[in-house]
């Protein structure tokens, strides 16, 4: 009993195939749904010139990333709640969600090691096309951002990735679904139509090592630890990016 409350395997293979298509395609499928139903809704509550200042704005941006973001938890949590009931809420009870915080670290540590090979070998490295929309939309958006990537994105991400792709392909082979789980999880944060994809090559170990561990960290020790691992490095990041977006405002007003 202790070992299926740590590990969390009880989920179907149909339950995890369901959650890898929904978050997979659900990014770009509800995405785009939304891009096209919010600008239709848009001229009922603003004038025409407010609305295109507002299609035209990192918001409407940061409210369609919610949004998406959103309608997957909604329905992933709608396929997941009797597991959820029965084995993850047990699960969280545990504490061992706690483990999270010194794995945080060593994912952070892992990315550090990264970029100093690089700077070792006098390789500079600059924030890839995902990386940089995301500094926008916290800059302009810290609340929202707060809730859309430090919570919903790493639980989708995890249902989709763990609980998903590599759970279905963990009964095959274990290292195949280890290598195609962080490949595709490293690719959803790789922009193909950037101009300097080099740069893009480049930021994709970050996005791999990652990967790699939030899978070993399912594998060893359940979901429970790969989701707080997930959300405690995640909002590490973004409240930072809100800390130095603020310390460089104070910097500016002060001068």
């Amino acid at each position: 009993m202790t070992n299926n409350l740590v590990k969390n395997e009880d989920t179907t293979n149909n339950q995890s195939l369901m959650l890898f298509f929904l978050g997979w395609l659900g990014l770009w499928v509800f995405a785009l749904i939304f891009a096209i139903i919010i600008p239709i809704m848009v001229p009922f509550f603003f004038n025409q010139n407010d609305a295109v200042i507002f299609l035209e704005s990192p918001l409407f941006f940061q409210i369609i990333n919610f949004l998406t973001y959103l309608s997957i938890f909604m329905v992933s949590f709608v396929i997941l709640f009797p597991y959820l009931k029965r084995s993850f809420i047990p699960a969280i009870q545990s504490s061992k969600w706690l483990l999270g915080f010194p794995f945080t670290f060593v994912i952070l540590f892992s990315s550090f090691a990264i970029i100093t090979v690089y700077d070792f070998l006098g390789i500079v490295l600059e924030d890839n096309q995902n990386q940089s929309a995301i500094v926008a939309l916290v800059q302009d958006s810290p609340i929202i951002s707060i809730f859309t990537f430090g919570f919903l994105g790493p639980i989708v991400e995890e249902w989709t990735y763990r609980l998903g792709i590599y759970k279905y392909l963990e009964k095959k082979n274990k290292l195949l679904a280890y290598l195609l789980t962080l490949i595709i999880f490293g690719f959803i944060h790789f922009d193909f139509t950037a101009a300097n994809l080099i740069n893009e090559l480049l930021n994709l170990p970050i996005y791999l090592i990652a990967g790699a561990w939030f899978c070993f960290l399912y594998d060893r020790f359940g979901l429970q630890v790969a989701i707080s691992t997930h959300i405690i490095n995640n909002l590490f990041s973004v409240l930072a990016i809100i800390a130095e977006a603020s310390m460089i405002s104070s910097s500016g007003s002060l001068s």
